[in-house]
């Protein structure tokens, strides 16, 4: 039913896949203090092989952007190949897991990632300072750190930003 909902409406399903494993899901729970309590259950989205992963990128090349997040298995990979393909690659790093060690993050050029991801990956809880303790790792990086109700930042090499968020009523 859902393939044939894609096809109708246009959509290329080329590389959707029938498998007999469940459907990969999330349940986000909010805590008291407003923040993310979430639970993964990775299902299909763990079967990628290299495979198919070279099978999905063979249409791409330079100039392309991969955006990719961390649900799926083979993360490196996945950076690997795009980077080699001459690809920009953005990755959300959620959810951080032990896989994202396994990154070459020199490949990455758009790190898209909130305030909890980023603290895990640069060490530096304090959200003015995180951007920067990034970028001192990965200089090439582009960093968008997403704040929720306070905002987002951005930073590269060159210059930061920062935009409130917008009060509106959900």
């Amino acid at each position: 039913v859902l393939l044939d909902a894609c096809r109708e409406s246009g959509v290329d399903t080329r590389f959707i896949r029938m498998v007999e494993e469940k459907s990969g899901h999330t349940i986000i729970q909010v805590d008291r203090s407003g923040q993310n309590c979430i639970l993964l259950y990775g299902g299909a989205n763990q079967l990628v092989d290299e495979a198919y992963i070279r099978r999905a990128l063979a249409g791409f090349g330079p100039g392309d952007l991969l955006l990719l997040q961390n649900e799926m298995n083979l993360p490196e990979r996945m950076i690997d190949l795009a980077w080699e393909m001459g690809l920009t690659v953005a990755l959300n790093p959620s959810p951080c897991s032990a896989a994202l060690a396994k990154c070459d993050f020199r490949k990455v050029e758009w790190l898209i990632l909130n305030e909890l991801e980023g603290a895990a990956l640069s060490g530096e809880p304090d959200v003015k300072k995180l951007p920067k303790a990034i970028l001192q790792r990965f200089p090439h990086m582009k960093v968008v750190l997403t704040l929720g109700a306070n905002g987002a930042r951005y930073a590269d090499s060159e210059r930061q930003f920062f935009q409130p968020a917008f009060s509106v009523k959900a």
